[in-house]
């Protein structure tokens, strides 16, 4: 799995919108909370890191991470009965990746040495972050 995938379930988890409507009611409860915090999130990623050039910043990079590791314990404490063994650990390669950036002061150059290990660890996360991605586009109808 490339670290690009990881970056997208990022964005979905930020970007998600509303809840299945054939949903129980306290699942439905609880899918809209939790679509509507990462739909909250999403919005405030997409506007600070959609730039005219097209090019992501240092900057750009760190504020939606920022923005993402700030919406964690909103969405665990919402996350659906279903995510619970699966938002966790894609929760925790996103806590790894944020340090290896900070490390890097967010600057891609940097970042380089650290890129084998971390495709190892995306490896060994990407099941959980499929059903996390299928939750977000089969509940939450977004489409990644």
């Amino acid at each position: 799995m490339k670290l690009g995938s990881l970056l997208l379930v990022v964005i979905a988890l930020a970007g998600a919108t509303s809840e299945t409507a054939g949903a129980t009611p306290t699942a439905r409860t609880g899918s809209s909370s939790f679509c509507s915090i990462a739909r909250s999130v999403g919005r405030s990623i997409v506007n600070s890191t959609t730039l005219p050039s097209g090019r992501v910043t240092p900057a750009a990079l760190k504020t939606a991470y920022t923005k993402v590791a700030a919406a964690e314990p909103s969405l665990l404490a919402t996350e659906p009965a279903s995510l619970k063994p699966h938002l966790r650990p894609v929760f925790g390669f996103i806590n790894v990746l944020i340090a290896d950036w900070k490390q890097a002061d967010w600057k891609i150059a940097n970042l380089q040495p650290k890129l084998p290990t971390l495709a190892a660890q995306a490896r060994k996360v990407n099941p959980h972050i499929r059903v996390v991605q299928a939750y977000l586009d089969n509940t939450c109808k977004l489409g990644v």
